[in-house]
């Protein structure tokens, strides 16, 4: 097994979410249905265009027939959903029981996290790696880690 010599943190630098340019602001999420004022092609009109958001436009036939059948549906999300700005509609979809389960990665969990610190998030990629800055908003880094050092704490002798 070979040895690997332990990353120096002392050269990392941070950057605040305030300061740092984001392409998604929460103004652009999703509005949620209302079947009593809206038409289903108002519901889908309202979906966000931004980023991949159009994407999404296609599940909305599959969805309503696997909740008519009273199949489960699933959904098994990353990143892209979070930050185009669909979260409202999950929620809501999660609320009405129309979807019975919902899965993110890490990634997904950042965007959500960053909207919920301070309305915005998803960083210039290619200009935040060519400065370093890529992935270093101190606010998400420390929100992310104190809840999982709060949580551990909480559950130390307890097998997941």
């Amino acid at each position: 097994m070979p040895n690997f010599k332990q990353v120096d943190l002392g050269k990392i630098k941070t950057v605040s979410l305030s300061k740092r340019k984001s392409k998604v602001r929460s103004s652009q999420m999703a509005k949620v249905y209302n079947p009593a004022g809206q038409s289903f092609g108002g519901f889908v009109n309202s979906l966000p265009h931004i980023l991949v958001a159009d994407d999404l436009r296609r599940l909305v036939d599959d969805i309503v027939k696997a909740h008519k059948q009273g199949k489960s549906v699933i959904f098994m999300i990353g990143a892209h959903v979070i930050k185009v700005g669909v979260s409202p509609l999950l929620i809501d979809l999660l609320k009405r029981k129309i979807i019975t389960c919902l899965a993110m990665n890490s990634a997904a969990a950042i965007h959500d996290v960053e909207i919920a610190l301070c309305g915005k998030t998803s960083e210039d990629v290619s200009a935040n790696l060519m400065d370093g800055s890529f992935g270093m908003s101190a606010e998400t880094g420390e929100f992310i880690n104190n809840t999982l050092k709060y949580a551990m704490s909480r559950e130390k002798n307890r097998l997941w």
